[in-house]
């Protein structure tokens, strides 16, 4: 099994090879479909279209995780939370990613990292 949160780039790429070689892929997101969907993850349509188009793989189990209840409740619907710059908005974000990526490195017996060599934009919750 193949697990990844399917952000635009390297964790799509990861997702279509182990589908090809019909390998299972469990989509850890860090927050719900639709929201995560609209958010600053993917550049254009095109990417949130390939996003979908993998999630509706009858190989694929979505899994939206949860954020600790100690955190509290999210500071607006997460549609706004997915893209506000918002301190309170981000600071939520910027934790529901962090809990995405913990699930995937306690989830993992292996962790492969893809970079292409650039500069992380540190817009960008990968950067």
């Amino acid at each position: 099994m193949v697990l990844t949160s399917l952000a635009q780039g390297a964790d799509t790429l990861a997702a279509h090879a182990a589908l090809e070689c019909a390998i299972r892929v469990r989509a850890a997101l860090p927050m719900p479909r639709s929201a995560y969907r609209a958010s600053s993850s993917f550049d254009d349509d095109e990417a949130r279209n390939e996003f979908e188009k993998i999630l509706d793989q009858p190989n694929v189990e979505l899994l939206e995780l949860v954020i600790p209840e100690s955190a509290g409740q999210p500071p607006d619907d997460w549609a706004v939370v997915a893209n506000s710059k918002e301190p309170a908005c981000a600071e939520f974000r910027h934790l529901a990613y962090a809990v995405a990526g913990l699930y995937l490195v306690r989830h993992s017996d292996v962790l492969v990292a893809l970079w292409d060599g650039e500069q992380a934009d540190e817009t960008k919750p990968s950067g």
